[in-house]
This record gives structure tokens, sequence and C-alpha cells, in this order.
């Protein structure tokens, strides 16, 4: 069974994962990532058109105006591109702001200079860790922590005073990516995955619909089932909610095995479900079915509808429903 929001079919496009992140912050339509990138590079090119001001020695100038320029470039390009914004392309500023840092910090005039830019390193790690992956994000933190040792041990004469700094800013930066990256995992977690079933819950099932329509998605024929739990109401009344969440939750563990992989399960409402079996059909569907009734320890209605891939969602739940109000109307459940 599946429980993240996959795309249905994927046919050589490019997922565009953190535009429908469960926590994505959008602006004005630009996704979370990137709008925050680009008011990080704002901020990046400030600080260095500040330090160059500010500098009594201009044997760094130069390459802080190349910093500032190409921070304020990333932010144009960024907010240009807005959603179209490839992940890859917000990794990839990720590694070059990096290098940028470790450079700044080699050049720094003075110790102490070294050590305000060091702590820019945790900025960047904790974009990475609240945005990307768990992966990338131990891959950004190892490369900070060996770049930063590199840039203090180019700087000899300094190393011994700058090692303690080193030790600090590694730490933290590990620290931080390990709590940011995990919250941040639960909390998706939560926004798409019901925690009593198991299955997708309403937001779930959003993303997986923002996901179909994509293009090179949802082109594989499918059946949407609709399933609402018979007298169920009465189960909680009689003994309780929390033998209702039982009920729930055995549900969920029975059809887990059941289910094939790809098959999509939701918790729709209380006791409502919708499962999306894509390239099944209506006589696959009614087969499985028969397996996940076996498998369930509650009784259950339901209806179907093959869905066809330029076919909107509410209309296939529609006509699934019509189907399964005829057939509690016809067994007398109501």
């Amino acid at each position: 069974m599946t429980h993240a929001p996959e795309p249905f079919a994927s046919h050589g496009a490019t997922s565009v994962a953190y535009a429908r992140s469960p926590i994505d912050i959008p602006w004005r339509g630009i996704p979370g990532p990137v709008w925050t990138m680009a008011a990080g590079t704002l901020v990046y090119a400030a600080l260095a058109l500040m330090a160059t001001t500010l500098r009594d020695d201009e044997s760094n100038s130069g390459v802080l105006l190349v910093t500032a320029g190409y921070s304020l470039l990333v932010a144009v390009v960024l907010m240009i591109l807005r959603s179209r914004a490839p992940m890859w392309l917000l990794q990839a500023q990720c590694l070059v702001v990096l290098g940028f840092t470790a450079v700044l910090i080699q050049l720094a005039p003075t110790p102490v200079n070294a050590v305000n830019i060091s702590f820019r390193y945790v900025a960047i790690v904790l974009y990475v860790a609240y945005w990307m992956s768990w992966r990338v994000t131990m891959v950004a933190t190892t490369i900070v922590t060996v770049s930063a040792f590199l840039a203090y041990w180019v700087r000899a004469e300094d190393f011994r005073i700058l090692f303690p700094t080193w030790l600090i800013v590694t730490l933290l930066c590990w620290l931080l990516a390990s709590i940011v990256s995990h919250l941040t995992r639960v909390t998706a977690r939560y926004a798409t995955v019901d925690p009593l079933t198991g299955m997708l819950n309403r937001g779930g099932l959003a993303m997986l619909l923002d996901a179909a329509r994509e293009p090179g998605r949802g082109d594989v024929a499918r059946t949407l089932v609709v399933i609402d739990l018979d007298d169920f109401k009465r189960l909680n009344d009689t003994h309780g909610h929390l033998a209702g969440d039982e009920a729930l939750r055995q549900l969920g563990e029975a059809w887990q095995q059941t289910l094939r992989v790809g098959d999509i399960a939701v918790r729709s409402g209380g006791d409502e479900f919708v499962l999306i079996l894509p390239g099944t059909t209506i006589e696959q569907a009614h087969a499985l079915l028969g397996r996940l009734r076996s498998a369930s320890s509650v009784p259950w209605s339901y209806g179907m509808t093959q869905w066809p891939t330029d076919e909107g969602y509410d209309l296939a739940v529609a006509r699934a429903d019509e189907e399964l109000y005829q057939r509690k109307r016809d067994r007398g459940a109501y």
C-alpha cells in the first residue's frame, strides 16, 4: 500500500517535490524553498557589500564584490523562475555558497573575520535540513565539516586559534541538521498520513492529485473505489470510541498487507476511504476488494468506477459515491 503521495505514473517528467511539500510555505505563489533562498542570497549580497564598504583593507574587495554580484544574480533568476526553479538548481546553489564561504574564510584578514564568516555555514545547513532530503542534508553537513577544516588549515598561522571554532561550528551544524531534518520529516508525515490507519489523509490525497497533474503524469488507467464502513457509529456508541479506533487500526494493518505495491489507500473521513488502483480493471478491482473484505474485521460497502486520465477527481468520486449509496439502499444499510 502506498503511504507517500507519489504520482500515478512517471514518464520522464521532472518532479518538483518541494512544490507540493506538506511543509511548504509559499509566498505569492512562489514555493518556500525558492523565495527563502532568494531572500537568503539578497542578505548574503548585502553583507558582502557592507563588508566591502567597512573594511580598510581592500585586498579582498574583489572577491566580496563578486560574491555580492553573484548573489544578486541568483536572487533575480530565482524570482523569475519562481515555481519552475528545479530542485537541482537550489542544491547547486547551496554548493556554490559553501564554496564561497570557504574561500572567504581563507581570505579573511583576521581570525575574528574568519570566525564571523564561519557561522554562515549554519544558515546553509538549516536551509538544506528544512527543505531537502535527509541524504542531501548529510552530504551538505559533511561538505561543511571538510571545507571548513581545509579553509582553516590553509590559514596555517591561525589554525590553532581557529580549531575550536571549527569544532563548535561542525558540532552545531550536525546537531541542527539532525534535529531540523527529523522534525520536518515527522511534520511532513503527519501532514499527509493518517496516524491511526497508516493510510494517506486528505492532505496526502491533495498532494497526490497535484502530482498527477504534472506533465507526463497520470497517464495510466485506474479504478477508483469509495468505501464506507457499515454501522460504524453503532460500534462507537455501543463499545466506545477506543473500540472504534482499534477497529480502524486493524483495518489499516489488514489492508496494508493485502493491497499491492502502487495501490493507494486514503482515509478521506472518519469511516470513509478511497482506493486508487492504477492499471486495474473493474473486474480486477472486484477481485481485490474480495480479498480486502476477507481481511477486514468490520463490514463495509463500496462503490467503484473507472477513472479516465482526462477526468477530474471530483467527477469520478461522485460516480463511485452514487454506486455506493445504491448498494447501501439495496441492502437497507441506512
